[in-house]
Formats: structure tokens, sequence, C-alpha cells
């Protein structure tokens, strides 16, 4: 007798992936084969992401490899890489500059690339450019309107995340 082998969710997620998934791709549920389903799953984690910084990963910066992902909803509530370094391995949040940097990768046997922004402490930024100067976003200066303008916003984001978690 022969088991039938189900993928988790997680395994269909891991299948259909991408770093960066173009709006077209929306899927009508009633239409959907079983690839659709993958897609479908992978669309709504992809949408659940906060892709204004990436977190880093410079295990193996003096290689040229940088690993990079998307911020989640509890490190975006935690301030982890925007107001932190977002370098994984590192909890530093002074002294911090943002970069922006060319993320060249592979996906479904294609060389993509988009810019991508991270924040890092001095010591982390001289590793990001180790291999490959990349540019720096020059610091903003916020008047006293724009912070409470921004803090208004934040406290906005926070409760429509809040409402949805409650539904």
């Amino acid at each position: 007798m022969k088991k039938i082998f189900q993928k988790t969710d997680f395994q269909v997620l891991k299948e259909h992936h991408k770093f960066i998934r173009p709006e077209e791709e929306d899927i009508d549920p009633r239409l959907s084969t079983e690839k659709d389903y993958g897609n479908m799953i992978a669309k709504k984690y992809y949408n659940k992401l906060y892709r204004e910084y990436a977190i880093i990963d410079l295990q193996q910066y003096k290689t040229g490899q940088i690993g990079m992902r998307w911020r989640t909803q509890d490190e975006v509530l935690s301030g982890r890489g925007e107001t932190t370094c977002s370098n994984k391995r590192c909890e530093k949040d002074v002294n911090l500059s943002t970069w922006e940097v060319n993320f060249k990768y592979k996906e479904e046997d294609q060389v993509k690339q988009t810019l991508v922004k991270v924040k890092c402490c001095e010591e982390c930024a001289e590793k990001l450019n180790f291999k490959k100067q990349h540019n720096r976003v020059k610091d903003k200066e916020f008047s006293e309107q724009d912070i409470l303008r921004m803090l208004k916003k934040l406290e906005a984001r926070k409760d429509k995340i809040k409402k949805e978690e409650d539904d």
C-alpha cells in the first residue's frame, strides 16, 4: 500500500517564495490549480512582510556573500533593522547609517536584482562594504512636526496590526 505524502503549508511556501513578487500575480481562488495554491500562499505571506528595510546576514562578508530577507511584523514593531543595526547578529542602536544595496540574487534560474535599504552601525557598514562600495543614503533633517506626523502614522499602523490580529 502506497502512502500519499502531502506537503505542509511551510514546504509549499518554501517552494514558491520569491524575494520580489510581481504585482500581476493575482490569482482567482475559484479557478486555481495545485500550483496556484502554492503561489497564493506565497503571495499572502509576501504581503505580510514589511519591505522598507531588510535584515542582513554578514557572516560571510569576506567572500562578498550577503544574505538578505525582509523584516517580519515583530521586527517592525520592535524597531529591528530601522532603529537598530540590520545585521542579524548585531544589536547596536547608535551611529546608524542608511545604505542602499544593489542586491543581486538567483531565483527560478534567473539572475535578478533590486535596491534594498539597510541600516548599519559603523562596524557592520565596513563589513557590508568589504568587497564593494554601496551608496550611503543621506540622513534627513526632520522638524518637530515631521516627527509628530511620523509617530501618528506609526501608532495608526500598530492599531491596524492589532485589529488584524484580533480578527
